[in-house]
């Protein structure tokens, strides 16, 4: 073997090892992904939250419609998820305004006209109604782990 054939191979091989590091790298389970989002427990949150605000059926159609980090399966958060977000000190989390009223699933009222929202500078939660334009939206996705691989 020439030893222009042997760099060759070698050359194919390191190439091919870092090509397969960075097609099967998984998420760090306690900081944020490469795809913008981080994930916390078995919650997979988007960090790119939408700024502007909406309602709350144009916010759960928003997440519902995403496709996002190569995935389809995104849905506004359950209160307790965005709790929890808003008592975890993360350097993935820190870049969202605490300052802000985020839409959960959850809807309340006698004809289900008011939705749950929670700030996330506290982790206080109260109700809005779902046609006012005021809560901003943060989409989530449940973390299925199959075989050691992150879905």
């Amino acid at each position: 073997m020439k030893k222009s054939d042997y760099l060759f191979v070698v050359t194919a091989i390191i190439l091919i090892y870092i090509a397969s590091y960075y097609y099967f790298k998984k998420p760090n389970p306690k900081e944020g992904t490469n795809d913008g989002s981080v994930v916390i427990g078995n919650t997979i949150y988007q960090i790119e939250y939408i700024a502007n605000p909406y309602n709350y059926d144009e916010a759960k159609a928003y997440c519902q419609n995403l496709e996002f980090g190569g995935y389809a399966n995104w849905r506004l958060p359950k209160g307790s998820e965005l709790i929890f977000l808003s008592r975890k000190n993360s350097s993935a989390v820190r870049h969202i305004d605490p300052k802000l009223w985020f839409w959960c699933v959850e809807e309340m009222g006698y004809s289900n006209e008011n939705a749950q929202v929670v700030y996330l500078g506290s982790g206080n939660a109260t109700t809005f109604n779902k046609a006012h334009n005021r809560g901003r939206t943060l989409c989530v996705r449940d973390r299925r782990v199959d075989k050691n691989i992150v879905y």
